[in-house]
């Protein structure tokens, strides 16, 4: 069975939505971050949850795994090691390198950031049950998925 897609008017459109959905959650997240006294943007949150994963990362592969470019991923690193969330260290073995480590300010916010993300993200399901979310949550992974199959292609 072929799926029936609209793309006009706009806002029955899928990407629309999606799109609409992403700029709301962003919204919500930035004024949440700022309500509770965190100068954290939705971009620096990215940034520091994969340094989280893996602190010590070199530039460039945080720019792959934050699926940015690298002179945006140089724009937010600036701003982090600017409000001291972040250093960057040289690499000893590559001096051309540098490995990005968090400060202990940084690190200490992997104790508050997420729960405020984590109330945005409940209001943003609030009256879905919980298999609806897992169906979301697999819909949308294998959109993703297919999407970047084609990327690759």
């Amino acid at each position: 069975m072929k799926v029936r897609l609209r793309v006009y008017p706009q806002s029955d459109s899928l990407g629309y939505i999606v799109h609409r959905l992403d700029t709301l959650l962003v919204a919500a997240l930035e004024r949440s971050f700022q309500g509770q006294g965190f100068n954290v943007t939705s971009e620096q949150w990215g940034v520091l949850s994969k340094l989280w994963e893996g602190d010590g990362m070199h530039q460039a592969e945080l720019s792959e795994k934050v699926n940015k470019d690298k002179h945006n991923v140089t724009r937010i690193l600036n701003l982090l090691e600017r409000n001291g969330f972040v250093r960057r260290v040289r690499d000893a073995k590559d001096r051309r390198l540098c490995k990005i480590r968090l400060t202990e300010k940084g690190g200490d916010l992997k104790d508050k950031l997420p729960g405020v993300a984590k109330n945005v993200l409940n209001a943003a399901v609030q009256g879905l049950t919980h298999e609806d979310v897992e169906n979301l949550w697999r819909i949308l992974d294998l959109m993703v998925k297919n999407l970047e199959t084609l990327r690759r292609r």
